[in-house]
This record gives C-alpha cells, sequence and structure tokens, in this order.
C-alpha cells in the first residue's frame, strides 16, 4: 500500500484566488496506481463544503493534505478488492503503531494516577475559605467605552459619567441580597457572559481576575455581598458564594489540581532519571520537520538523548505524519507566534 508519489503541481497556487479559477486547469495534482486526481476534482472537494479555507499558505497546506487522503483511500480501496495485507495483523500494529503508543501513555497516565492516595477532601471547607480557589457572582455596571477603544482599556472617563454610573450601582446594591442576587444579575449585569447565569463566574485561581475585582472577592466572607469595586469595566457588586454552594465544584477543581501536580511531578521525576536532554537547536528544527515531515523522515539528526537512546528527526517527521492530528500539530508549529519552550 506504499503510495506513488503525491505530485502537488504549481496549479495548487490557484486556490489562494478563487474556487472558479480552479475549473479552468485540468493538471493532474495525484496520481494513484491508473487513478488520477485532477486540480478540478480537487477544487470540487475543497469547496463542496464552503468552510474550507482555500486561501494562501493555509489553503495550500490543506489542498495537500486532501490530496494526501485521496491517495490513501485510493490505495485503500485497491488493496482491499485484492484482499492484500488489510487481514495481517502484524501490517495493521505497524501501521496504527503512534496511536498504539499514544493509548498505552494514556493507560499508563491512568495506572499512575490509581497509585495515588485519593485526594483528601476533609480541609476543602477551609481551604475555600483561604482562597485557594475562589468563586464569585457579579452585577456589573459598565463604564460607557470611548469610541476606538475595547471595553476595560485605560480611559479618561469624565468624573460626572462616573459618579452617573455609581449612582446607578448603588442602587442595584441597596436592593441586592443572596436570595436575590441572581435575579438582579440577569436584569442589570452588563456582562453578557455571566448575567444568563445570574452573574455565576465559576471557580477561578487567583490572578485570573483584574486585581481590584480579586480583592473585592477575598474582603468578602462567604455568604455576603460586597460595597462596590471600581474596575477599569466599572461598577461590581460582588457576592461570595458559600462553601455549601460550590462544595462539589470546588472539590472536583481541587482534584483536578491535585492530579495535574501529581502528573507533573512524575513526569519531571521520570525525566529526571531518564536523563532526557533536549538539544539547543531543537526547536528551529522541530518546525523545519513540521514545514516537510516526509522530506526528514530519513533524517538522522539527534534533536533529544535519554537512557532509551537519542530522539532523532526521522522519529519526529514519522510522529507528525503518523497521528490522526498531526496536520493540526504541523499547523501549529509552523505558526511564528509559538515560542520555542512551547516547540
Amino acid at each position: 500500500m506504499k503510495r506513488q508519489g503525491l505530485l502537488v503541481v504549481a496549479a495548487i497556487a490557484a486556490l489562494s484566488a478563487c474556487e472558479g479559477a480552479l475549473t479552468a486547469h485540468v493538471d493532474t495534482v495525484a496520481k494513484a496506481g491508473s487513478n488520477e486526481l485532477s486540480i478540478e476534482r480537487l477544487g470540487s472537494l475543497l469547496g463542496g463544503s464552503g468552510q474550507i479555507p482555500i486561501q494562501g499558505a493555509q489553503g495550500r497546506e490543506v489542498a495537500k493534505n486532501v490530496a494526501n487522503l485521496w491517495v490513501d483511500y485510493q490505495l485503500l480501496g485497491v488493496a482491499a478488492a485484492k484482499g492484500d495485507s488489510l487481514t495481517d495483523p502484524k501490517v495493521i500494529d505497524q501501521s496504527l503503531w503512534a496511536i498504539v503508543a499514544m493509548e498505552r501513555i494514556r493507560k499508563l497516565g491512568e495506572q499512575v494516577l490509581s497509585k495515588m492516595p485519593a485526594t483528601d477532601t476533609a480541609g476543602n471547607a477551609a481551604k475555600y475559605a483561604a482562597g485557594d480557589f475562589l468563586a464569585a457572582r457579579h452585577i456589573l455596571i459598565p463604564f460607557p467605552t470611548p469610541p476606538g477603544q475595547q471595553p476595560g482599556q485605560p480611559a479618561n472617563i469624565p468624573q460626572n459619567v462616573k459618579d452617573s454610573v455609581r449612582r446607578k450601582a448603588e442602587s442595584i446594591r441597596a436592593q441586592a441580597t443572596p436570595s436575590n442576587f441572581a435575579q438582579l444579575a440577569q436584569k442589570n449585569s452588563g456582562d453578557p457572559g455571566s448575567a444568563a447565569r445570574g452573574g455565576d463566574l465559576g471557580l477561578f485561581p487567583k490572578g485570573q481576575m483584574v486585581p481590584q475585582f480579586e480583592k473585592g472577592v477575598t474582603s468578602t466572607q462567604p455568604g455576603q455581598i460586597s460595597p462596590l469595586v471600581e474596575t477599569p469595566y466599572g461598577y461590581h457588586i460582588i457576592y461570595r458564594p458559600t462553601y455549601a454552594e460550590v462544595s462539589q465544584q470546588f472539590a472536583q477543581a481541587i482534584g483536578t489540581h491535585s492530579r495535574q501536580a501529581a502528573e507533573s511531578t512524575y513526569l519531571k521525576n521520570l525525566e529526571t532519571a531518564a536523563k532526557v536532554d533536549i538539544k539547543g537547536d531543537a526547536p528551529l528544527w522541530t518546525k523545519a520537520i513540521a514545514q516537510d515531515p516526509e522530506g526528514h523522515l530519513k533524517d538522522d539528526k539527534v534533536l533529544a538523548t535519554s537512557t532509551a537512546g537519542d530522539f532523532k528527526a526521522s522519529r519526529m517527521a514519522l510522529w507528525l505524519t503518523s497521528l490522526p492530528q498531526g496536520p493540526q500539530l504541523r499547523a501549529q508549529l509552523q505558526n511564528p507566534q509559538v515560542p520555542d519552550s512551547l516547540v
């Protein structure tokens, strides 16, 4: 089932113009045995959904991936008709090695976590009171946004305008109780994301909200409503839920946090014991491999070393061409905004 070669011709550049231009060409984009994929047929495959990007470099990458799939399916159909190799377990295992490897990693993670002590929930109420995770409902009475600015950006709002917004906020604050807070938020809050949920912002870690808002939450006792809190967005009325109101979400958040910490510790210890050493030029090479993985399938450049051996460019290329999410990974790796640390 070896590919007969993907011939992506210059006509692919027509994708950056418009779909209509594709129909004027009869060039062959790819061949699989005696079958050929014409540029016209590729254009219809790409344009049929109306949702596939066909512009610029992204369009060309999508076109290449679609042509690759066409070749694979053509050869798969021929092999199935001939009964060739599709029933050979060794061939199947070899073809699915990347998926099997990822499943083994997932299974190992489950086994490691199953051996770790269960999260102790006895002290969760005290952790919530201490602010390990915060929870809040709020009603936002927003400042008007000056033309050309985004909400929350520093702006010179006239004092009389701020005073008017404050008076409205004070009027709503005077009506607010824990029992009617959600209804008041639905009716009055200028934060559309949370207003529909009765002002509920859910659980969030320290440092996620602007400092003035976080201080307003932490200085309010659970079950109480804050005084007005001013942020660059406007005036907030904050209700801090009691632990009983968020106990299930808090237990889940603490559990997730504990598992993530345990995973990070395990992986760090694993890397130390295995003496993993990622080469300084590995990010640069990885980005190059992402641009042309098939061109690096025999590349012996060492990207990293460990007690398990060398991790070479050829292996990276094999991962990027074998994983189901390979096209998305390659696109991410080619993004110039992605930092080397993440690569």
